[in-house]
C-alpha cells in the first residue's frame, strides 16, 4: 500500500540554483513537471519513477534511493538496508522471536502449543501449498504437509548483494494437534515477522479451541482472518514500547523500526481487502467493545463475533 502524495509545480522562470524545490531522492534531479512527496516516509521523487522500473523495498515499499543498494533475497524480493538490518534470516534469529511471541500470548491469558514446528521458508515453499493465485503469503499454518524445505541460514554475498541460502529438507512428525507446522517467509524485519507469527499462532489457537468445544475446526473466513489480524495489530502495539527497542543497535535503527510499525498499523487500518481489512475492523470493534477474552470465547463457542 502506498500513501498520499503531494505534487509540487516547477516554475520554469526560476533559475535552477535558486529553485526552492528539493531534489528527487531517487535520481537527484529537479523535475521539470511535477515533484511528488511520499507523505508517510517523507521523501521526494519524480513521478516517472512509479512506472520506469525503479525497484521498491518489499517491506517498507519505499522507492530505491540514489546511492542505495537493495539486498536481493533471491525470490523476487528486494529489501532496503534499513529493513534488512533487522531481518530474520536464520534460525538463531528466529528462536528468540518465537519465545517473545509465546510470552506475548501468555500475557494475554492465551496458550499456544510449544511443540508445533515454526520454520523459515522461501516464497517457492510457501507457494507449494494450495492458495489463491496472485498473492504472496507472509506465513501459513500447515495441516497436511509432511515435508518442508526449510531455511537454516542465509547471507548476502558478492557485489550485487544476492542472498545465498542454506536449506534443509525437514520431515514433520504426526501430531495430535491438527496443525503440522507454522511456516514464515524468511527475510522480514523482526517486527513484521512477529506480526505474521502472532497471526498464525491465533490460527493454531482457534483450531484447538473449536475442537475443544466440539465444533468442526472451520470458521467463517472473515471472522477467522479478522481476529488473527487483531492479534497481529496487538503485537505491533506491544512492539513499539521502549523495552522492545532497547535491543536495537542505534537510536536511528530504533526510530526506523517505530516508523515501520506505524506504517504497517496504518496499512492494516486502511486495507480494502474483504477478509483481512473489513474482517480486521469488525473484529477490532468487537474486541474494543467486549474485550479480547470475551470475543475469543464467543468465537470459540458460537463461531461468530459478539454483537
Amino acid at each position: 500500500m502506498f500513501w498520499p502524495e503531494r505534487r509540487f509545480p516547477f516554475d520554469l522562470n526560476v533559475p535552477k540554483h535558486n529553485c526552492p524545490l528539493p531534489a528527487c531522492n531517487v535520481c537527484d534531479h529537479q523535475v521539470l513537471s511535477f515533484l511528488r512527496k511520499d507523505e508517510f516516509w517523507g521523501y521526494f521523487y519524480c513521478y516517472r519513477h512509479l512506472t520506469d522500473g525503479t525497484p521498491r523495498c518489499w517491506t517498507c515499499h519505499r522507492l530505491k534511493q540514489k546511492h542505495q543498494q537493495l539486498i536481493d533475497v533471491g525470490d523476487g524480493r528486494k529489501l532496503c538496508p534499513d529493513c534488512y538490518a533487522t531481518a530474520v534470516v536464520d534460525v538463531m534469529k528466529l528462536k528468540p522471536l518465537v519465545e517473545e511471541l509465546h510470552k506475548f500470548y501468555k500475557k494475554l491469558g492465551l496458550s499456544v502449543e510449544r511443540d508445533i514446528p515454526i520454520l523459515l521458508v522461501d516464497k517457492d515453499e510457501i507457494n507449494r501449498n494450495p492458495r489463491p493465485a496472485n498473492r504472496t503469503y507472509l506465513g501459513l499454518t500447515t495441516f497436511h504437509v509432511q515435508v518442508i524445505n526449510t531455511i537454516i541460514s542465509c547471507s548476502p554475498v558478492g557485489r550485487d548483494q544476492i542472498v545465498q541460502m542454506k536449506m534443509k529438507r525437514q520431515q514433520l512428525s504426526v501430531r495430535k494437534h491438527p496443525a503440522t507446522s507454522i511456516v514464515l517467509l524468511f527475510g522480514m524485519p523482526s517486527v513484521c515477522m512477529g506480526r505474521t507469527l502472532a497471526h498464525e499462532m491465533m490460527h493454531v489457537w482457534l483450531k484447538s479451541q473449536l475442537k475443544d468445544h466440539g465444533h468442526h475446526p472451520s470458521l467463517n473466513k472473515r471472522v477467522r482472518e479478522g481476529i488473527c489480524e487483531v492479534m497481529s495489530y496487538t503485537w505491533l502495539e506491544s512492539a513499539i514500547t521502549d523495552d522492545h527497542h532497547s535491543s536495537y543497535k542505534s537510536k536511528e535503527q530504533a526510530r526506523f523500526v517505530r516508523k515501520l510499525i506505524a506504517y504497517w498499523k496504518m496499512t492494516m487500518e486502511t486495507s480494502v481487502k474483504k477478509d483481512n481489512g473489513d474482517g480486521f475492523r469488525a473484529a477490532k470493534q468487537a474486541v474494543d467493545k467486549f474485550g479480547l477474552k470475551h470475543t475469543l470465547n464467543h468465537i470459540a463457542r458460537k463461531k461468530r463475533l459478539p454483537s
